[in-house]
């Protein structure tokens, strides 16, 4: 028997190998932009749920961006939100869709919520909002620096 990687186990494995892309949907772009201030300083916040079928279940990702000046005050608000759906051989349990959609799905979801909260702040014309980039190490996933203006 080979060894498995950090964190693994065959239950988990076994439903990972079962699992596939059915569509994902962006559901929620929503921006606000409160002042003509330059922006200083963005926090982003990445949340989300699941929901369980007999065949499938529902991963929703939620990235929400507060954009501040140097004084602290409120530029703008950001958010974006998306479900992918993922069909499933076995009927999906709900602790191996929580670590499925921590780890794979916010692999596959990192993309969409970056580039679509990118270009809500294009298109508002508030600078510097851009989600770290997140790697997987040791079966977790890992984030690449916060998020923060990119001007200077």
């Amino acid at each position: 028997m080979s060894a498995l990687p950090d964190g693994a186990d065959e239950r988990y494995l076994a439903f990972v190998a079962g699992v596939e892309v059915q569509w994902i949907e962006v559901v929620l772009l929503h921006a606000e932009k409160q002042s003509v201030n330059a922006s200083n300083d963005v926090e982003v916040d990445i949340g989300g749920g699941n929901a369980l079928a007999e065949d499938h279940f529902l991963s929703r990702f939620e990235a929400k961006a507060s954009v501040t000046d140097e004084d602290g005050d409120d530029v703008a608000q950001l958010q974006v939100a998306l479900i992918i759906k993922f069909s499933s051989e076995t009927a999906p349990e709900e602790d191996l869709v929580e670590r499925f959609s921590r780890s794979t799905g916010v692999m596959m979801a990192t993309p969409y919520l970056r580039e679509n909260l990118s270009s809500l702040a294009r298109r508002t014309n508030v600078e510097g909002v851009l989600l770290p980039l997140v790697r997987m190490q040791g079966g977790v996933v890992q984030g690449d620096g916060e998020a923060a203006p990119t001007r200077e």
